[in-house]
């Protein structure tokens, strides 16, 4: 539901910029046009104020009053394109300086939106990402309007936004975006009848039997056909993708449904192209546009004068809006004044009053400083029991954490103790870091290491540690686990299951090498009273990593030691001995193939708490 005053008088101050520039004055803009009056003294002290929300009607038209002095072709869409370049919406203009880029200002359209209007709603449905097959980032965004508003009506305002929208990437020098209209709520019948800019056009057309049609001359031209509209596999959005459908949905607007138009149809302002999906039940743009060079990133992070001094200039004009409000408040001040004349003369007869008060408050005090105290003790234990928290949550499952605190274990003790060592590796991660941007890659790592660690976790087991894009875990060594050998093969087979399934989603060649060793190693909490970590030592760690540094991707190579201690449950594939850097003796290594039938199935096994 939008409120009466839904249009922020940013865009009123945008419309008389380009106005202003065009033609030299906005006289003829905002006269005859009701205003709170009682707080401003004239209309444009009102309308130019961007701090200040005013109605659609009073929007519309200004907006049409503006047409009607500019006299240019394709006006609305030139005027909201006009932002970037004449700076005209305000202090937002500075807090877009900031962005990393343009895919950054586009990622927080949705925000942006909420300052200009609480007509439509915008949501990035999906976010800036490069396309290789075009050499363009792209994105794909919403733009649904409020139940109570009708975009028929609205021709004007959504040009407009498509004018600011393109105009981004020109804040940094780029040239406009792209953006192409794949879906939209418009009823071209609606929109010649309802639309101030539209109605009254030369454009004839009407529906019959579901079917949009258009007149020439004494025939009639069948404009197009209902599609089914085929939600997207994740998050359930429409974005134009559609299936032939033999029934329509009636005149009605159907959730489902959408009209695909096969001829072009071009109206005073708007034009609707061939393809175009359109009573959809929203807008969606489908907007490309060029990425940043590498100097131009670079440059990104290297302050310059100009940019200081925009700054500057924002920050004056926010010291003149103050002052403004100074003098307001210097009246106040003079009758507060006055006030406290009064105050002054009462002063003698409240004495024993406030000598009374001031004995309380000194109780009071001295109970809040014992109070102080008691919280200081409670908070600094509680300091220390999240301390050691924090420390375990670093490594551990959520299982032997729990077992640990009920324990009250602040340290693991060092001891010598027979574990099992998992070493997995990214194969490839230098190409894909190389093809990708920053943003991406570090998308695709947190996504990987989340889906990883989780089966870790459910195995009981230890993140030990993530060195870039391998990770080191652990079994049996805080708390036993009798077939921790085999659960180390458990965990490998799952992560490269979990792999695989990454690979089919995110289109990377992601694929991972995997080693595994069991053996004796010390263990247990090292450093200093100020900072503590929990280390693992021995030549099994050495032996470990030396062989998953020679499996290959989607390969799981295990010891002769874990091998014995597995060798009914699993099936493998003998690799024969291998002299490994390092280890005196050629040591024996084995393919895991998979899990024999004696062994429990693989998968998101349920582990109860110790």
């Amino acid at each position: 539901m939008s409120r009466p005053d839904c249009i922020s008088n940013r865009n009123i101050k945008i419309i008389a910029t380009y106005v202003y520039s065009k033609i030299g004055t906005i006289t003829g803009l905002l006269e005859g046009l009701p205003y709170p009056s009682e707080l401003y003294r004239k209309p444009d002290d009102f309308f130019l104020n961007e701090d200040e929300w005013t109605t659609l009607e009073n929007f519309r038209t200004i907006f049409l009053r503006a047409r009607d002095l500019v006299l240019e072709d394709n006006f609305f869409y030139r005027c909201g394109f006009s932002t970037a370049k004449l700076s005209s919406w305000g202090k937002l203009h500075y807090f877009a300086k900031v962005f990393a880029g343009p895919a950054d200002g586009f990622r927080r359209l949705e925000f942006f939106n909420k300052q200009f209007n609480d007509t439509k709603d915008i949501k990035v449905a999906i976010p800036p990402y490069y396309d290789k097959s075009l050499g363009l980032n792209r994105t794909i965004i919403i733009i649904s309007y409020h139940h109570d508003m009708d975009p028929n009506e609205d021709v004007m305002g959504e040009l407009y936004t498509r004018g600011i929208i393109a105009s981004i990437p020109t804040l940094w020098n780029l040239p406009p975006a792209e953006i192409r209209l794949i879906m939209a709520s418009y009823d071209p019948v609606e929109v010649s009848r309802k639309d101030p800019v539209e109605k009254g056009g030369e454009v004839s057309i009407e529906w019959e039997k579901d079917l949009l049609w258009e007149k020439m001359g004494d025939e009639r031209v069948r404009l197009g056909e209902w599609v089914e509209l085929i939600p997207e596999e994740q998050g359930g959005l429409f974005l134009g993708r559609y299936a032939k459908s033999m029934l329509g949905p009636g005149l009605g607007i159907s959730k489902n449904y959408a009209f695909l138009l096969q001829k072009e149809l071009n109206f005073k302002e708007l034009t609707l192209f061939k393809n175009t999906l359109i009573r959809a039940p929203y807008f969606v743009y489908d907007i490309t546009f060029e990425r940043l060079s590498f100097p131009q990133r670079i440059q990104m992070l290297i302050p310059s004068r100009p940019r200081h001094e925009q700054v500057q200039k924002a920050m004056m004009e926010t010291i003149d809006e103050l002052r403004t409000t100074a003098r307001e408040r210097a009246h106040a001040y003079m009758e507060l004044q006055k006030v406290n004349q009064m105050l002054i003369q009462i002063k003698n007869e409240q004495e024993n009053i406030i000598s009374q008060r001031t004995e309380e408050l000194q109780r009071a005090k001295e109970e809040l400083a014992k109070m102080n105290l008691r919280l200081k003790e409670e908070v600094s234990l509680q300091k220390k029991e999240l301390e050691r928290l924090n420390f375990l949550k670093r490594f551990l499952a959520p299982s032997v954490i729990n077992y640990l605190t009920s324990k009250n274990v602040s340290e693991i003790p060092f001891q010598r103790k027979f574990i099992s060592i998992i070493f997995v590796d990214i194969r490839g991660f230098t190409p894909i870091s190389e093809l990708s941007e920053p943003e991406d890659l570090m998308e695709l790592l947190t996504s990987y290491f989340e889906n990883i660690i989780k089966l870790i976790h459910q195995y009981q087991g230890t993140v030990y540690k993530i060195l870039g894009d391998g990770i080191i875990v652990l079994l049996n060594d805080i708390i036993d686990i009798p077939d921790h050998a085999l659960k180390a093969v458990k965990i490998a087979l799952d992560i490269q299951c979990k792999v695989a399934e990454m690979k089919k989603v995110t289109q990377e060649e992601l694929e991972v090498g995997i080693g595994i060793n069991s053996g004796y190693v010390s263990l247990g909490t090292i450093g200093s009273h100020t900072f503590k970590d929990y280390a693992v030592i021995g030549k099994e760690m050495n032996l470990a990593a030396r062989i998953q540094s020679l499996a290959g991707p989607g390969e799981i190579l295990i010891t002769h030691r874990t091998y014995s201690l597995v060798k009914e449950k699993i099936q493998v594939e003998e690799r024969g001995k291998t002299q490994i850097k390092g280890i005196v003796r050629p040591v024996k290594l084995y393919k895991v193939l998979g899990l024999s039938e004696l062994a429990v199935p693989t998968g998101l096994e349920p582990v109860s708490s110790p």
